[in-house]
């Protein structure tokens, strides 16, 4: 894999990621839409596959009601960059558009749907879940291939896999998938 850089709007947090790339992955809940302004898409990495640059400016805030997740941000200009959880120990969520193209990723799948705000239109042609994974399921688990410092980055052609994965989870009604 070749090395993809990413920074934030200042620039005084830099990083390079040196290993495999989950596909972004779309989050609308609440958290993410306030921490983002909008929505969290983002990448997943290994935390080892992550080299980080910063003049000390990355701060990291736990949000109170959710001690398990952290939130790492440019103290300076606000920048949104990672995201990551107790969930998924070893790894890190990357705010892709943090990242300095070309990335090779590609979009395939949106969380959360029922709490994306009312001025946002979802993507009808992005399979989706109104709240969070199903019970059991993760990208990491459809995707072995993927181990968060696994296999090579994959891209938009798993969304047929992925979707057929979640099975009775997904109805898809003239193109659109709806939960």
């Amino acid at each position: 894999m070749t090395a993809v850089t990413g920074r934030c709007a200042c620039g005084r947090v830099r990083f390079t990621l040196t290993g495999p790339l989950r596909p972004v992955i779309n989050c609308h809940c609440h958290r993410c839409r306030h921490w983002t302004g909008h929505f969290m898409a983002g990448t997943r990495t290994a935390e080892s596959d992550m080299a980080l640059d910063d003049d000390g400016t990355l701060r990291w805030w736990t949000p109170d009601e959710e001690p398990s997740v952290s939130y790492g941000f440019c103290s300076n200009c606000g920048g949104s960059l990672f995201w990551r959880s107790a969930d998924r120990p070893g790894t890190v969520a990357v705010a892709a558009g943090t990242l300095d193209p070309p990335t090779g990723l590609a979009t395939v799948f949106a969380l959360f749907n029922a709490e994306a705000s009312d001025y946002h239109r979802l993507d009808p042609d992005l399979p989706g879940q109104p709240h969070d994974w199903p019970p059991g399921l993760s990208w990491d688990r459809l995707h072995p291939s993927w181990s968060g410092s696994g296999a090579g980055a994959v891209g938009a052609e798993h969304q047929v896999v992925f979707v057929e994965a979640l099975g009775a989870q997904l109805v898809q009604v003239e193109g659109r998938f709806l939960a």
